[in-house]
């Protein structure tokens, strides 16, 4: 069952104005949305965490879950992704593209920071600063390894159990139609 087969119809009228003939289309009503089961610390046992490898795509998980690619949509919707070119991790060669297209120098130091704290400084007044308060392990972070890290955190994502999957998408299609 694909995400859109089960969103209502509704009647749409483009008619531009009183005079000429009724322009009446019936639409899909691709502005529904439903609340369900997304967070909440009563459905925290619903979900099991799943790290995406290199190039998987949202069917490629939901099949593996699943066994059905046509329950990509309960990945996306679980993690709230929106936007698959934002929202989704990249896969190595199309990580390296971004990279290279997005920076003039994608080895430049994108910022430093401490290796023992986490804490950044975007320019070296910050580090010394740093270094001011005892914190001595400062490290230089370049663009590509930024984008990386930011990339790899899109990795760890949260999956429905495949044992709540059927009872999910049935109470969310109940909801689509309330």
């Amino acid at each position: 069952m694909d995400y859109f087969d089960n969103i209502k119809n509704i009647q749409y009228d483009f008619t531009v104005n009183s005079d000429s003939a009724s322009q009446i289309y019936i639409l899909q009503d691709i502005l529904t949305r439903v609340a369900l089961w997304v967070d909440g610390a009563s459905n925290i046992n619903m979900y099991e965490s799943y790290e995406i490898e290199s190039n998987e795509t949202p069917e490629i998980v939901a099949y593996k879950m699943y066994g059905d690619m046509k329950l990509h949509w309960t990945i996306l919707y679980a993690n709230l992704i929106t936007n698959l070119q934002t929202d989704w991790p990249l896969g190595d060669i199309a990580l390296n593209e971004f990279v290279v297209t997005k920076y003039t120098d994608p080895y430049a130091i994108h910022h430093y920071e401490s290796i023992s704290t986490g804490l950044r400084g975007s320019n070296l007044d910050q580090i010394s600063l740093m270094n001011t308060f005892g914190i001595s392990d400062v490290k230089s972070v370049t663009n590509f390894d930024y984008e990386i890290s930011k990339n790899e955190k899109k990795r760890i994502i949260k999956v429905i159990k495949p044992q709540y999957i059927n009872n999910f998408v049935k109470q969310f299609n109940e909801a689509l139609y309330a």
